[in-house]
């Protein structure tokens, strides 16, 4: 029997709800690339990839310290209150380290 579609599932891939999960569970935390890539359990490839789109589309703000960015909710998004919303909604609250 086929597992039951989650709505995480219909809206978001498994790799974009674990960097959305850190990200917007919290918003008030920036992570090293790596740390996020270690923590969504996924490969390198596809969380350097989400992230470059979600900076790119502004969801997210980049700083980089030394040579290494952080990665970190961009609360300024037009719509961030309503994709923290969801994310919450739909994955539930992340645990803090």
């Amino acid at each position: 029997m086929r597992p039951r579609a989650t709505m995480a599932g219909a809206l978001f891939t498994a790799t974009q709800q674990r960097v959305l999960g850190l990200l917007f569970g919290q918003p008030e935390r920036s992570f090293f690339a790596t740390e996020l890539i270690a923590l969504a359990r996924a490969g390198s490839g596809a969380v350097q990839r989400e992230l470059q789109r979600l900076a790119e589309s502004g969801f997210v703000t980049v700083t980089r310290i030394g040579n290494q960015k952080h990665y970190q909710a961009n609360r300024a998004a037009p719509i961030f209150e309503e994709l923290r919303g969801m994310v919450l909604k739909t994955l539930g609250p992340f645990p803090k380290d």
